[in-house]
């Protein structure tokens, strides 16, 4: 089955906020990368597996890849970890898992497309087009770190440690979804981290090509030129604190304050004032004001 997701994007794992005058996300290589007491480093691990095909082709059976990202628009640190398994049991998990999803989606199809008919490599075994899907549908997991929650950087030579005021925000791209498709807010697999530390290089492995990840140390000048902040963080000085905007005072209300507020009379000190004889008309209804006024201020009917 075709998938249809959202397009790619290196702000994909959180809604974009990319103002107009801020860069696109760049790629740094990491080759280690330690967020609390978890670890991961960059390589390849196990026996060599050979995939039968046209071209047969050797790969290994595990690899960890780690890719750094500085996210501009969202002012953040992205660190992304994958851990690939091409063993055949995995790489069937994984491809059926895949499958699966596609099903649920958009039902079942006889056509073939995407990640179809997984239920009889077992029988013709896995070709490396199938390791290849399975590594592209692996999980993923994303570490991102706010600039305004780093309060200090310590660098030396291609090793930096960031230290933070609270734990990392984490996401993750679910086993079966296709690289493409938009992470989702997972748990934070740091264990609560408030230190990322990593390692870079300026030498890059085979198969990378140079203009894709550029150099951490290329990275750092465009990060202090978009963010003062980690600026003086990379500098080794304390950033300057944002002023905070005054309250603005609200205009008074001459209701509230009393301040211009015409005095009313009391309605039974005016009918003192008024003299009329006894049994008159006028005397009744000198009588009656005060009751009057108090039951039109009751209802709300008089403002005095």
């Amino acid at each position: 089955m075709w998938h249809f997701s959202a397009e790619d994007s290196d702000e994909s794992e959180a809604p974009r906020k990319r103002g107009p005058s801020a860069p696109k996300p760049v790629e740094f290589h990491v080759v280690d990368l330690q967020a609390g007491n978890k670890e991961w480093h960059a390589g390849s691990g196990g026996d060599m597996m050979t995939f039968p095909d046209q071209c047969p082709k050797e790969l290994p059976a595990k690899e960890v890849i780690l890719l750094g990202k500085v996210l501009f628009g969202r002012q953040r640190f992205a660190f992304e970890v994958q851990e690939l398994d091409r063993r055949p049991a995995a790489v069937r998990r994984i491809l059926k898992r895949a499958e699966d999803i596609d099903e649920a989606r958009f039902g079942p199809s006889d056509f073939g497309f995407g990640h179809g008919n997984s239920g009889d490599k077992g029988q013709r075994g896995l070709s490396w087009l199938d390791a290849w899907k399975a590594c592209n549908l692996a999980e993923k997991h994303s570490i991102q770190v706010k600039f305004q929650d780093i309060e200090k950087v310590d660098v030396c030579g291609s090793e930096v440690t960031l230290v933070l005021s609270k734990a990392p925000q984490c996401y993750v791209k679910p086993e079966g979804e296709p690289a493409v498709v938009n992470m989702e807010v997972a748990k934070d697999i740091t264990g609560g981290a408030r230190s990322i530390k990593f390692r870079s290089t300026d030498v890059l492995p085979d198969g990378f090509e140079k203009h894709t990840r550029l150099e951490f140390s290329k990275v750092r000048p465009m990060v202090a030129k978009q963010s003062p902040r980690m600026d003086a963080l990379f500098r080794g000085e304390v950033p300057a604190q944002p002023v905070p905007t005054p309250a603005r005072k609200r205009k008074s209300n001459p209701d509230e304050s009393g301040i211009g507020k015409k005095q009313r009379a009391d309605p039974s000190k005016v009918s003192d004032d008024i003299s009329a004889p006894d049994g008159s008309l006028l005397k009744q209804a000198v009588d009656q004001y005060p009751r009057l006024v108090l039951a039109a201020e009751n209802l709300n009917l008089m403002k005095l």
